[in-house]
């Protein structure tokens, strides 16, 4: 039959109706049936469709390289362009223990989030003195998030808020991510990146940076492991 309706086919079949309704709709959006005015449906010959269903994989096909050359056009002008104004000016190095006293002051006057993503069983900052700090300037609308990239430090971490009294009080959710290979800390637009060169921290270098370009990359880059939205 070249014509039929939806009723021709619930009738022989032992599908739900609205299994054969949704077979339907998505045969015609492959262009392999033609829903007609009058609901029926109408058989598109194979050649025909085979063709139409070419048309449409080559206009998609044509529309992502578009959208690549669109991609790989800006990040040529940021790069040639904007780049070393974006990222040189506010990049500053430290060691651990400059970095320390310098993240320490800047927790005190956090205002909105603390995003800590850690790699590895670096003590990092002293959480001991980070948490008697938090607790005194914490308020609920500072959001706070930590990342840990495996069970047993998400385990370790957990025990340590919940025998900690300071702690008790804040908000803090915590998640672990086996794709965590980076360590760093963002406090409101600020971003502290970790270089680690052996445990403890005592060897660590850091980069911390206003820059937004960076702070948004830590950011997204934070918010994907977050959601485990990582393409494999």
């Amino acid at each position: 039959m070249s014509e039929f309706q939806a009723l021709d086919i619930i009738n022989q079949s032992t599908l739900p109706r609205s299994r054969v309704y949704e077979i339907l709709s998505s045969l015609a959006a492959k262009n392999l049936l033609q829903k007609n005015s009058n609901s029926n449906y109408t058989v598109i010959p194979p050649k025909q469709a085979i063709e139409k269903l070419k048309q449409n994989l080559e206009s998609e096909y044509n529309q992502k390289l578009e959208k690549i050359d669109e991609i790989a056009n800006h990040l040529h002008n940021v790069w040639s362009n904007n780049l070393a104004a974006d990222i040189s000016p506010g990049v500053e190095l430290y060691s651990y223990s400059h970095a320390e006293p310098l993240f320490l002051d800047h927790l005190k006057n956090v205002k909105q989030r603390i995003l800590i993503a850690a790699s590895s069983g670096i003590n990092a900052f002293d959480w001991k003195k980070s948490g008697m700090i938090l607790s005194q300037v914490y308020n609920e609308n500072i959001k706070i998030k930590y990342l840990i990239s495996d069970d047993e430090m998400y385990s370790r971490i957990k025990l340590k808020f919940s025998q900690f009294p300071p702690f008790q009080n804040l908000k803090i959710e915590i998640k672990s991510s086996e794709n965590l290979f980076t360590s760093f800390i963002i406090l409101d637009n600020i971003v502290y990146i970790f270089f680690i060169v052996s445990e403890g921290g005592l060897n660590t270098t850091l980069m911390r940076t206003a820059s937004e370009g960076l702070v948004k990359s830590f950011e997204w880059m934070f918010n994907q492991l977050w959601n485990e939205k990582i393409k494999k």
